[in-house]
């Protein structure tokens, strides 16, 4: 090998069945037969076993060394290799391998990999990286020490639910298989994306604002209503000059620039292909130019439609963490993140905002008088790839759909990006729960013509991804006998010339029909058109294309905007949806009896509570210490002194409580009795105080002093750090976009919620210190950082569990206020759970558990702004919860305020002692 470097990865087992050999226009490739005899490759690989279609990447290497790595392995039956030329100083060589059987790979703490129960002789492939593109290897990820636990162990549920399902559809094989396969899948998703528009509807008309004009084409400059008030503004261009009377209609739909459907490269050369190159009016150019009327709108959140665009920089908190400062307040992304949270509370997706949209400018584009409804396409790039995704897959009336930078697996997704995106639209809720994945969005129009547009060094959606799903859906294609026309160039995400040129030359075949047997000439070439400046198809500028007077819809008067507001936004209709659901909720309290059974045998539900299927590991003992001052003649420097230490604490152990998969909890519990035996009885048998809270127990300054305090009054104290925050891994930030969201999505699409998953972790704490020889029982629970949520969860949902009394400390007092207000704070989105509205609000929950158990409210904040409730606001809040406890056998007490870990401590204390 002449000290060549070989990189190893493994690919991710049925996914890849049949990906070898697909092929590219952008690789040469050859194929071989295993040969026997061979000569084996200078590595030792004893014991080594192949997973389906792995792949391996290496430089310099040759044909000869690909054989040789076959002919080592038991169970290669063929290599395949594909050498792309993206370097002229090297050329990188992919050798696929295809494998007889699938079987399993363990990583080892010690680097190493166990292979079919065989150390392999292997670099790891946690430690190395592809010469191309590194395939998303789930062990690569779940080794990074940096990645939470509950993000890692959320990470695993998604592929093991996704992996069961791929196994269930490589078993389809027949055409009626795959026909009841679509059936349920449409119906999935009929689900996931509902609300969907009434399907007898009228299209909307639109207004003209003004109408450019260029040899071969006009585009006008248009506004339409998708919902009243909502409105469009978009570019429709038609081609002049004679020609058919009914052409095929294209809807573009654009990715995530700031300038929507404007997007371009006045002043730069478009056929660069730089990473920057998001040029989306090239191809409208170049579409209408071959005869196709051409539909592009702006997406929500970008272009003309910020959804804030009346609110000035930075506001309403210039200094917040999630106010960047970004396009008008903030990114598309976060503009899209902010409005998608407020709509998750009353269980719906914000990709059913995007599908809205989709369809309905659809309805426009079909009702042109120079349109042939029966031939109508789409066309879409990143998040434009995701948003013709949706229509394609939803709308039957879509024959044609290209869709490049967005397809791929929900599995390759998440470990490549350790949590996949991070985006409102791009969520699915309750999606990978009922049995979804994005090969599904090609497999249900398998009857069509769809083309996929893949890029090697895709950082967005990777490769990998894409042709595993390409892969996944090509039997169904073949059964139902649709066209699958897949690309895969050698370049970065987004529309690079290669990819451009193949979409003129799939819509002109795809949709050839629609020209009524006149297709013009122009079509008979993929070709790209010069649109430089100076040219005569030259793109035109984000001014020649602005429709809005002012640039915003809802700051423009046409568009309903005036002095008291903005014009109709996402929140318009969120809000609406939420009071709905509001109002519903005060009908139901009025049966407190009914109401209150209802929350609590809906809480495990709807939080996603689950009790583990088989006991977890028996609690592990990491490790006791001392607090100064320590036994006599036994001096640590180490440990400063502090006063209430050495009347209090004796000891400091740390536990940990095993929880589902690879999560756990932390338990520092601070004993009053020093203890030089760990194994020996103890001497004191003491009620506990529990501190559910998100930071890790800090022990560098002595006893956390709230710590101390539960021990002066006579208590064995216990901080826990459920998974997901503390020593597990803080797995959340108070960004709107980032890894920050991921755990909380995939919980979501899941059919779960981070409540739900923290809640049991609770449960467990109480198990297993009700197991101790030392703790007669719970006294009190006290939750801070917005873990009330999850703590009134546990509560409701194993109430036999629950410890006597519950302190909740600066929690929000409800969720109807963050659905309902503009802006809200957008921290302890963790604390947040889909469909929460449909059931009931927090305050319910607070009602539930006051009606049987005593309950304290320390510093209640509101729900949208997350600031201390006054006394008259927190008792009209909590009004419901304060009948129900009086009428129950339980009690609600409520101090408003701000509060410290110490002084809630002491405020519970003194309020458990009265």
């Amino acid at each position: 090998m002449g000290g060549r470097s070989w990189r190893l990865l493994f690919g991710l087992g049925a996914a890849w069945m049949a990906a070898h050999g697909s092929g590219t226009d952008s690789m040469s490739e050859q194929k071989r037969e295993r040969a026997s005899p061979c000569t084996p490759f200078p590595v030792n690989l004893s014991g080594f076993q192949l997973l389906h279609n792995d792949w391996i990447a290496a430089e310099n290497s040759s044909a000869d060394e690909c054989r040789a790595l076959c002919c080592s392995l038991s169970n290669c039956t063929t290599w395949n290799i594909q050498i792309a030329s993206t370097n002229p100083t090297h050329t990188p060589l992919m050798c696929w391998l295809a494998a007889s059987q699938t079987v399993d790979i363990t990583p080892q703490d010690d680097g190493s990999v166990w292979v079919g129960g065989t150390r392999a002789d292997v670099p790891d492939p946690r430690k190395v990286g592809a010469v191309i593109q590194p395939l998303s290897s789930w062990f690569a990820y779940k080794a990074a020490s940096t990645t939470p636990t509950l993000l890692r162990e959320l990470t695993d549920q998604s592929v093991q639910t996704l992996r069961q399902r791929a196994n269930d559809v490589i078993a389809l094989k027949s055409k009626s298989q795959w026909t009841q396969r679509v059936a349920e899948t449409r119906a999935h998703f009929d689900t996931v994306f509902s609300p969907l528009p009434p399907k007898n509807r009228e299209p909307p008309t639109y207004k003209v604002v003004k109408t450019l004009t260029r040899p071969g084409y006009t585009c006008e400059k248009i506004l339409y209503q998708t919902r009243p008030g909502f409105w469009v503004p978009a570019a429709l261009w038609v081609p002049t000059g004679g020609g058919p009377d009914r052409r095929p209609g294209i809807l573009l739909v654009s990715g995530h620039t700031p300038d929507g459907f404007r997007s371009n490269n006045v002043g730069g050369p478009v056929t660069q292909n730089a990473p920057g190159d998001d040029d989306y009016e090239v191809v409208q150019i170049n579409l209408v130019s071959r005869g196709f009327v051409v539909l592009a709108f702006d997406p929500i959140g970008q272009g003309e439609r910020m959804q804030y665009a009346d609110l000035p920089i930075g506001k309403p908190d210039p200094n917040a963490p999630w106010s960047k400062g970004e396009g008008v307040l903030w990114s598309s992304t976060s503009d899209h993140e902010y409005i998608g949270r407020q709509l998750l509370l009353s269980g719906v997706g914000l990709m059913s905002f995007w599908l809205h949209d989709e369809m309905i400018s659809l309805d426009v584009l079909a009702a042109h008088p120079k349109v042939n409804a029966d031939a109508l396409g789409v066309v879409g790039c990143s998040g434009g790839g995701t948003q013709s995704s949706y229509l394609a897959a939803m709308d039957p009336r879509v024959k044609a759909a290209s869709i490049a930078c967005y397809t791929s697996t929900f599995e390759i997704d998440r470990l490549w990006a350790a949590g996949g995106a991070s985006d409102g639209e791009q969520t699915w809720p309750h999606g990978i729960f009922l049995g979804l994945d994005k090969p599904d969005l090609l497999e249900v129009r398998a009857n069509l013509s769809t083309q996929v547009l893949i890029t090697t060094a895709d950082t967005c959606f990777p490769a990998a991804g894409g042709m595993a799903a390409v892969a996944e859906a090509k039997p169904a294609y073949k059964a139902l006998g649709g066209n699958l026309d897949t690309f895969t160039g050698v370049w970065h995400h987004g529309w690079v010339l290669p990819t451009r040129e193949k979409i003129y030359r799939f819509f002109c075949r795809a949709l050839n029909f629609g020209f009524d047997g006149n297709a013009p000439p122009s079509c008979q070439s993929s070709d790209e058109l010069n649109v430089s400046v100076g040219a005569p198809a030259a793109e035109w500028t984000d001014s020649d294309l602005q429709v809005t007077s002012t640039g915003q819809v809802n700051t423009a008067p046409e568009c309903g905007a005036s002095a008291e507001g903005p014009s109709a936004t996402v929140h318009t209709f969120s809000s609406e949806m939420a009071r709905q659901l509001l109002d519903k909720l005060d009908e139901g309290r009025q049966s407190q009896a009914d109401y209150l059974r209802v929350v609590r045998s809906s809480a495990a539900r709807v939080s996603g509570y689950q009790e583990l299927p088989t006991p977890a590991p028996p609690p592990r003992f990491l490790g006791a210490q001392f607090p100064y001052p320590h036994p006599p003649g036994r001096s640590h420097p180490s440990y400063p002194p502090l006063a209430s230490e050495e009347e209090t604490v004796g000891l400091v152990e740390r536990w940990m409580v095993f929880g589902e998969g690879d999560c756990f909890t932390v338990l520092t519990v601070f004993l009053p009795f020093p203890i030089v035996d760990i194994m020996s009885p103890r001497p004191e048998n003491l009620s506990a105080v529990v501190f559910f809270q998100r930071a890790a127990a800090d022990l560098s300054g002595g006893v956390p002093q709230h710590a101390a305090a539960a021990v002066t009054a006579g208590y064995i104290a216990v901080i826990a750090e459920v998974c997901g925050f503390g020593e597990s891994g803080d797995a959340f930030t108070d960004e709107l976009t980032g890894l920050g969201n991921a755990a909380m999505d995939m919980a979501m699409e899941l059919g779960r919620s981070i409540p739900g998953y923290m809640a049991g972790d609770m449960v467990r704490v109480y198990r297993y210190l009700r197991s101790r020889e030392d703790v007669k029982g719970v006294a009190l629970a006290i939750a801070s950082d917005f873990l009330d949520v999850a703590l009134l969860h546990a509560t409701l949902a194993s109430p036999t569990d629950a410890p006597g009394r519950l302190a909740l400390v600066g929690g929000r007092s409800n969720l109807g206020q963050a659905a309902t207000e503009r802006m809200y704070a957008p921290q302890a989105y963790y604390a947040w759970i889909f469909g929460l509205l449909k059931q009931y609000d927090l305050s319910d929950c607070v009602a539930a558990v006051a009606s049987v158990q005593d309950v304290l409210l320390l510093g209640p904040v509101d729900g949208a702004a997350l600031t201390p409730l006054n006394s008259s606001i927190a008792n009209e809040t909590y009004g419901f919860a304060s009948k129900a406890a009086a009428s129950g056998s339980g009690s609600l007490s409520i101090q408003p305020g701000n509060f410290t870990s110490l002084s809630s401590t002491l405020a519970a204390l003194a309020w458990l002692h009265a």
